[in-house]
């Protein structure tokens, strides 16, 4: 048992008042005059015993009701667990989740409202000097510092649903920063998280103790609801080009225990309907659904995705987008003359514009409109091209190097050298056939139909050898049956190298005749450009990179426009080369296709999706979190599970403990009351 206020305990020294009164009698003796001293003698006799009774119990009832009144004062109370060990001094934090979850009913009403409650509970059962800090999903809600009591209970009216998730240990990690603010070493705080406690953020594994924090989940009793929710979307091919047929994979997912037969999925191209499906799935499962399409004109492209299901509706909608140019500029620079090769390959394709230069005469500003560039077996690699190369990988193109037989190996070093790849250490005249393809790389991704080792490859005749390059990050994309690497491909920034260790002439080998020629040089055509990222995750994904952006620094001010509200705003932007970098600084709030506005034009579409760990709805009882918490051996964790009548109650009891002085004043009034009756029904 503790104090409160021990000082008062002082004042028991009055219990020395009533010993001293029965120690010594005050009262003034009368003499009377009796007859007969012997009967006097008799009745002293018979009444000493109980007169002595008398007086001892008085006396310790007297002493009990001073000691009980006394105590009483001084506030005693038992600690709790959890109490913090200096509770007047301390912060308090209270987080609310405000996210999609919370907008459902439960067995109090609304989520949100009755996390707000306790909340508005919590703060008034702290003194008005206390200093609060209050959080919720929003980061940017607040200014995450300390605030005092009536600011803390008008900012929880503030509070609404809000599309973004937070994990518990980063909610946490936030408390602690706010309550130490100003006081590192010398601090104490409690921190009350209120939230339906999903599984997929309830990262208690992730959580640390602090012995001067305590933690308190409060937990809002949320039901298990179905759901079916479309979780995301992606192409096998990363290039998207005009009049190509396109595969779009949607992965569905069952978080309920019911299975569902039939169900449509639709895709919606500029709000046109392009494709319709439906899919079986299996109860707590998920099943990938494919749609096809075609690509019929040049521009944006706001696609969305939707399936029908209730009462959960803001994951039944998908939105991805992405951006049909009008071609891809292609250079090949030659060394000696043109390769009809690359002719007959290209001119068929509407989509790749090809210019060709020698080594001699190309220019710069032909580099710099260039997609992807071409080194057409170059004898010499000056210093001037080396540079202007490595600007154009640095900016996003794409560089393709094929060396001449009779090349200067000492220049084809320093090129290779710039982008930290094997270097060329002697040439190999004996025959190598091809052995190895990575059939994972976007080069030869969907090429095979099936791998069959014993299919026919190409043979070559000359080669260059490698010296082992330990810090490289270059992936083998053709290799020899000896291991030895033909072809590679190293990325650096948004830019590819792709390396032949090989000439493609003739002479040397029969690989510019093979089929396997076809999809190798055109697939580093079409990947060199590929599109963006289809979709993006509202307050997960800030940044947006944009490529190949001949844009101006001076010139560059952008807009992101919600097509179908027109609400806009200016994100903060970088610029790197032709590398356009925008940070939307978590101001997208609602899902849905967006444009990216240069001037008048809209250059580039983007599309934002809520978080899909909201979608299951799979929650932390009592139970279960007590568990975690033991599972993780987290110290000063404990459940706050209380109706919000008795919230206040509870908090206090968290402050202070279980309070006692109201028992000890009870005591002191029975005492009180034991010892009027004794005087009054014991005569003496």
């Amino acid at each position: 048992m503790s104090f409160l206020y021990p000082t008062f305990l002082f004042a028991l020294f009055a219990i020395a008042i009533p010993i001293i009164i029965h120690l010594f009698n005050f009262r003034k003796f009368r003499v009377v005059y009796f007859s007969n001293v012997k009967f006097l003698q008799n009745v002293l006799l018979e009444t000493k015993a109980k007169s002595k009774l008398k007086h001892l119990l008085i006396l310790l009832l007297r002493i009990l009701t001073i000691a009980a009144a006394v105590i009483a004062f001084a506030q005693p109370f038992i600690p709790d667990n959890t109490s913090r060990k200096n509770p007047a001094s301390g912060i308090v934090s209270i987080h609310i989740d405000n996210s999609f979850s919370m907008d459902a009913e439960g067995k109090e009403g609304n989520l949100l409202e009755v996390a707000k409650n306790k909340a508005r509970s919590i703060a008034t059962a702290f003194p008005a000097g206390t200093k609060f800090l209050l959080t919720t999903n929003d980061r940017d809600f607040g200014s995450h510092h300390q605030i005092n009591k009536e600011q803390v209970l008008e900012n929880i009216s503030k509070i609404q649903i809000s599309p973004n998730s937070e994990k518990l240990s980063n909610i946490l990690t936030i408390h602690k920063d706010g309550i130490t603010e100003g006081n590192p070493i010398h601090y104490a705080g409690t921190s009350f998280i209120i939230s339906d406690f999903q599984q997929t953020g309830c990262d208690l594994e992730n959580c640390k103790s602090d012995s001067l924090i305590s933690v308190q989940l409060t937990p809002v009793s949320a039901q298990a609801t179905n759901n079916l929710y479309i979780d995301s979307c992606w192409f096998e091919i990363p290039f998207r080009k005009f009049n190509q047929q396109e595969e779009i994979f949607v992965r569905i997912v069952n978080s309920s225990a019911e299975s569902y037969n039939n169900i449509p999925v639709k895709i919606f191209i500029n709000d046109s309907l392009k494709a319709l499906a439906s899919f079986n799935i299996q109860a707590e499962s998920d099943e990938i659904v494919s749609l096809k399409f075609s690509n019929n004109t040049t521009g944006l492209y706001n696609g969305k995705i939707e399936i029908s299901d209730y009462p959960i509706t803001y994951d039944n909608t998908f939105y991805f987008g992405y951006k049909i140019a009008s071609g891809l500029n292609l250079l090949i620079i030659n060394g000696q003359k043109e390769s009809k090769f690359f002719t007959a390959l290209y001119e068929n394709e509407e989509y790749i514009k090809v210019s060709q230069a020698s080594e001699k005469t190309v220019q710069t500003s032909q580099i710099n409109n260039s997609a992807i560039v071409i080194l057409n077996e170059i004898k010499l690699m000056t210093s001037g091209l080396i540079q202007e190369l490595g600007n154009h990988v640095k900016n996003g193109g794409s560089v393709v190097f094929i060396p001449a037989w009779d090349g200067d190996i000492e220049s084809y070093n320093q090129f290779l050298g710039a982008f930290k790849t094997n270097l060329i250490s002697s040439k190999d005249t004996a025959k190598k056939r091809i052995a190895y393809i990575e059939y994972n790389s976007d080069i030869y991704k969907n090429v095979f139909q099936k791998k069959d080792e014993n299919q026919d490859m190409p043979v070559i005749s000359g080669s260059f050898v490698l010296s082992a390059y330990t810090n490289t990050q270059e992936i083998p994309l053709l290799k020899t049956q000896d291991g030895r690497t033909l072809l590679s491909q190293v990325t650096l920034n948004k830019g590819s190298l792709y390396s032949f260790y090989f000439p493609i002439s003739k002479e040397t080998s029969n690989f510019s005749k093979h089929p396997l020629f076809v999809p190798t040089m055109l697939n580093m055509a079409l990947n060199c450009n590929p599109s963006p990222n289809p979709y993006y995750t509202i307050g997960v994904n800030n940044t947006i990179d944009i490529n190949n952006l001949k844009i101006s620094e001076s010139d560059r001010v952008f807009h992101i426009k919600n097509i179908l509200t027109n609400t806009d705003f200016i994100p903060q932007q970088t610029i790197s080369g032709n590398i356009i970098r925008l940070n939307v600084q978590n101001q997208v709030k609602q899902a849905g296709n967006y444009h990216v506005i240069f001037g008048e034009e809209a250059i580039e579409t983007i599309a934002y999706n809520y978080n899909r760990a909201e979608s299951n709805l799979r929650y932390y009882n009592e139970e279960n979190l007590s568990e975690k918490i033991k599972q993780a051996s987290l110290k000063n964790f404990s459940i706050l599970d209380a109706e919000i009548k008795y919230l206040s109650k509870a908090v206090d009891q968290i402050n202070k403990g279980i309070q006692l002085w109201k028992l000890f004043v009870l005591l002191a009034l029975l005492f009180l009351g034991t010892e009027i009756a004794l005087l009054r029904l014991w005569k003496s």
